[in-house]
C-alpha cells in the first residue's frame, strides 16, 4: 500500500506543470498537459485554447507567470495550473465551510489567490501569485 501511495505521489508531481510562479517555458508544458494550442498574444501574455476553455497566462518583466485566467464551458484542472501550490490551495479550500447556492469561490493562501465562479454553462476564474 505504501508503494502504491509513493507511485501516486510521483505521478502527481509529474503531471503538475506548475506554470504559476515559474518562467514562461512552463506555459508550453501546461498547455500540452491541457491538450491545447498555445498562442503568443503579446510580450506579456500567452493563451492556451482547448476544447472546453481558454487559459491566459500573464508574465511579469522577469518572464515569470504571475496571473492566470480562464473562461469556457468547463474549468481547467487546477492542479496543472497551481503546480507546487496545489497542496496549499487544497488546505485553504477545505478550511472553507461549503455554502449551497453560492457560485463564487475565493480561496486565499499565503502565496496565491484562486477565484472561481460559474454555472452549468460557463466557468471563469483566475489565479494570482501574491509576490
Amino acid at each position: 500500500m505504501k508503494l502504491y501511495a509513493l507511485i501516486l505521489a510521483l505521478a502527481w508531481s509529474t503531471l503538475a506543470g506548475a506554470a504559476v510562479g515559474l518562467d514562461s517555458s512552463s506555459v508550453a508544458k501546461d498547455c500540452t498537459a491541457l491538450e491545447g494550442t498555445l498562442k503568443q498574444v503579446s510580450a506579456t501574455q500567452m493563451s492556451c485554447q482547448t476544447k472546453g476553455y481558454v487559459v491566459d497566462f500573464f508574465l511579469n518583466t522577469s518572464n515569470q507567470v504571475v496571473h492566470i485566467t480562464w473562461h469556457g464551458h468547463t474549468s481547467p484542472p487546477l492542479n496543472t495550473l497551481l503546480g507546487s501550490y496545489t497542496g496549499e490551495f487544497k488546505a485553504a479550500a477545505a478550511a472553507h465551510k461549503p455554502q449551497l447556492a453560492v457560485r463564487t469561490s475565493i480561496n486565499e493562501t499565503p502565496n496565491v489567490i484562486v477565484k472561481r465562479r460559474g454555472n452549468a454553462r460557463f466557468h471563469v476564474g483566475e489565479i494570482i501569485l501574491k509576490h
